[in-house]
């Protein structure tokens, strides 16, 4: 049975035509240009009007052994995604919607929408500004730092490899970002970085420098390399990707924007009297540092200065000579918008030492700590109710570091089931996805192995309501206790650990590292098994694109949907 066919007999089955609120359907995807393979879904977008308390629906269907993925969603909030996507960087909309065939539509609604899509991204996609690209650089770089270390390291050299791929992931993502080239996810990068039909479906006009390419597809491949030849070629890579930007990243003091708070409030009715501070006592060494610092930035003469905190291993003492200072630089209120991140070196008894430090308004540290607890990470726990304050002004820095200490007394929320369920149904894809890579023998298996084995990592502690990790951190949180304990990190089962520990090594042999990742995700599933026919609720963009727009400085933000909806009838020829 041809595609079409199956399609209108999916059609059929759903009644969708009988119903009085579908106003669309869109075909679009791979089985659209003939691109298909065995494998191979047919994505539908079902599109209805906008209705009170509807519920956005992320399904997948058969029909005669084709599997079906279709989306359900009202008109406003596909407005919405488009706005969303523009401004950061994806161009999804116009792959999905703007070049889709249509099936069904009432009143050209489906054509409005595609002539509003069509103009919003005629121009392409903005790139990120030079700070914000700075930023990610820091990000990167503090990775690679790390990844040096596992190079040498006796007791992590195994996690190399697996550091290495995601770094490589980071890489290419931030050279697109900086270059105003749409975000492409890794699988599709595979064949759509060669192939012009494959850019064609996913309406991707603009692809990175034949050079950065090359590059990066020597790097995903998987090699007999030593590590010194893959941290030469990932620096030359890092290099290639940010040479057009004057970063160091040894002396460096970048504006940093809010980032998004979902539904943050902060309770300014929490007795606090009854919570005790256990502070570490500062090392000798890293207070003088401190000291030299604060006196180089001329904080103490700033009127809204109200104190430093120190954290991280030179407060702990798993700091090497080659080890960050790390701070929190705390203001009052009296500017939200200042805020920083920097790295700076300063020199003490002909030895320089490296400081890396964050400052921030008070405020923007509590809302911090709110939005780490509901998304399941604890960074605020150990940097500022478990930091060391090294000046305060008065007593705000005390109160912050006991709000925080009593906001973390509560266990980690986990994801709702809904939640759980959407992010299985992701990363069964990418499990198809792998298994494709291994079918058609690519050599970009390997590579992808470890982004999804990462991916099914991080949505773990999520499902059972513990921290997040830093990528770069995860072996040594894993199996040191010490060290665990200091960063205030829980650990997963130790059966879990064991497993993961133990796949994230493996290689060579591409049958068997999917058949053990595949028993891996088995039991991080939990028993959660979406079947052949599922329906999940999945959450609006909406919140996600206004909070976009208020914290990058956006004029006109409404509270609703307005400023959508504005720009959606000025295309309106009715």
């Amino acid at each position: 049975m041809i595609v079409h066919e199956i399609i209108q007999k999916f059609i059929k089955d759903k009644n969708y035509l009988q119903d009085e609120n579908v106003i669309g359907i869109l075909f679009y995807g791979s089985s659209k240009y003939g691109l298909n393979t065995q494998n191979s879904d047919i994505d539908l977008l079902i599109v209805y009007n906008d209705l009170d308390n509807f519920s956005l629906i992320r399904g997948n269907a058969y029909i005669d052994g084709m599997r079906i993925e279709y989306f359900k969603k009202t008109i406003r909030e596909i407005y919405i995604n488009a706005e969303e996507d523009f401004m950061t960087q994806s161009n999804a909309s116009l792959s999905i919607i703007g070049k889709a065939e249509i099936i069904y539509e009432k009143s050209n609604a489906m054509h409005y929408l595609q002539e509003y899509i069509l103009n919003k991204f005629k121009n392409g996609v903005p790139p990120i500004t030079e700070d914000r690209a700075k930023e990610k650089l820091a990000t990167i770089s503090n990775r690679i730092e790390r990844l040096e270390k596992y190079a040498v390291s006796k007791q992590y050299n195994y996690y190399f490899d697996h550091l290495y791929n995601l770094i490589i992931e980071m890489i290419r993502r931030f050279y697109h970002e900086l270059n105003g080239i749409p975000r492409i996810e890794t699988y599709k990068g595979f064949k759509l970085y060669t192939s012009e039909k494959y850019q064609a479906m996913f309406s991707i006009y603009c692809i990175p420098e034949p050079e950065f390419l090359k590059m990066y597809f020597e790097l995903i491949q998987y090699q007999e390399k030593t590590t010194e030849e893959k941290l030469d070629e990932i620096r030359k890579f890092y290099d290639y990707a940010k040479r057009t930007l004057a970063f160091d990243e040894n002396n460096h003091r970048i504006p940093i924007k809010s980032r998004n708070y979902e539904d943050v409030r902060v309770n300014d009715k929490i007795d606090l009297d009854s919570i005790e501070l256990d502070q570490p006592i500062i090392p000798k060494e890293t207070f003088n540092a401190v000291k030299k610092f604060m006196k180089e930035m001329n904080y103490i003469e700033d009127e809204h200065f109200l104190g430093i905190i120190v954290y991280g291993s030179s407060l702990t003492g798993f700091n090497t000579k080659n080890s960050d200072i790390d701070l929190h630089i705390i203001f009052d209120n009296y500017n939200p918008n200042r805020m920083f991140r920097g790295k700076k070196l300063i020199e003490i008894d002909g030895t320089q030492i490296k400081v890396e430090y964050f400052e921030k308004p008070i405020e923007e540290e509590y809302l911090m700590a709110e939005n780490e607890f509901l998304h399941q990470d604890n960074a605020a726990l150990s940097i500022l109710g478990k930091g060391s304050i090294v000046y305060a002004k008065d007593d705000s820095i005390i109160r912050l570091q006991k709000y925080v200490l009593n906001r973390f007394r509560s266990k980690l929320p986990p994801l709702s089931i809904d939640e759980t369920k959407e992010q299985i149904s992701i990363i069964d894809n990418k499990m198809q996805k792998l298994e494709n890579l291994l079918l058609d023998d690519s050599p970009y298996f390997y590579h992808f192995y470890h982004i999804v084995l990462e991916k099914i990592r991080e949505t773990y502690h999520k499902m059972i309501g513990i921290s997040q990790m830093p990528t770069d951190k995860v072996p040594r949180i894993y199996t040191d206790e010490l060290y665990r304990n200091s960063v205030w990190k829980t650990n997963p089962p130790q059966d879990f650990i064991d497993e993961y520990l133990s796949i994230v090594t493996l290689r060579n042999n591409k049958k068997q590292m999917l058949k053990e990742l595949k028993n891996f995700y088995d039991r991080v599933k939990q028993g959660i098994a979406l079947g052949h026919e599922y329906s999940i609720p999945i959450r609006s963009g909406l919140k996600h694109l206004l909070l976009y727009l208020k914290n990058n400085s956006i004029s006109n933000v409404s509270n609703d949907i307005e400023i959508v909806d504005a720009k959606r009838k000025m295309l309106r020829k009715d």
